[in-house]
């Protein structure tokens, strides 16, 4: 009898618990530009290419935002990628090309003011000068792996998240845009947990199917 009793509690506490399984998501921008402010203001959100460099005083950033509202607000973001297509090798650099990636909470709109909005570095790496596949015809995937998940935790409330790409070093990253058709468009992995949900009746059940055990229980003691 009290094997039965462990049976049903431990099935009613499945059910109250419900699974937590890990969830991974891929999300495209729902908007990506390139900007400047080297000899005025210029943001462009048309071309089929964006890129991040800097050539002394001029810099450029790629910026790139994402609808994350398929993410429940309370979920655990477990981890997070980024995997962007080149389409130009990676030119005027000595041995690597420097990336850091800023997150941030987006707004909804990409113009001059994200070109250098506060963000939380999310990651910092390099890669190597060269590439984009065999002379210039492109199709080399890159994938950056963040290592601070904050801004996309904080993010999930108001579903939109802004990440940026630079380089501090002499070189220039050409990648695909959402316009391209040739390459695939930035793409954001996200593997999160979902908060686990009581199954209704659950816990009714267990306190039933107890209780009723227990009374069989006495019943066959007299």
């Amino acid at each position: 009898m009290l094997k039965r009793i462990g049976i049903v509690s431990a099935l009613a506490w499945m059910m109250l618990a419900g699974q937590a399984l890990a969830t991974p998501v891929a999300l495209n921008p729902t908007a990506d530009v390139y900007m400047r402010t080297f000899g005025g203001d210029f943001v462009d959100t048309t071309s089929d290419r964006l890129n991040f460099s800097q050539s002394g005083g001029s810099v450029t950033n790629g910026v790139l935002e994402f609808d994350v509202s398929v993410i429940p607000d309370t979920a655990t973001v477990n981890s997070a990628s980024l995997e962007v297509t080149q389409v130009d090798f990676t030119s005027n650099t000595g041995s690597t090309a420097n990336v850091h990636i800023y997150g941030y909470v987006g707004d909804g709109t990409l113009d001059i003011r994200d070109f250098a909005a506060t963000g939380t570095l999310v990651y910092t790496g390099t890669i190597g000068a060269g590439g984009g596949g065999v002379g210039r015809t492109g199709g080399t995937v890159l994938n950056f792996n963040l290592t601070d998940l904050t801004p996309i935790v904080n993010s999930l409330a108001s579903n939109k998240l802004t990440l940026r790409l630079e380089s501090d070093n002499f070189a220039i990253v050409r990648f695909a845009s959402l316009e391209n058709q040739t390459y695939h468009p930035a793409e954001l992995t996200i593997d999160y947990t979902a908060s686990t949900v009581p199954v209704p009746g659950a816990l009714a059940f267990a306190a039933t199917s107890i209780a009723v055990l227990g009374l069989v229980a006495r019943r066959q003691q007299h």
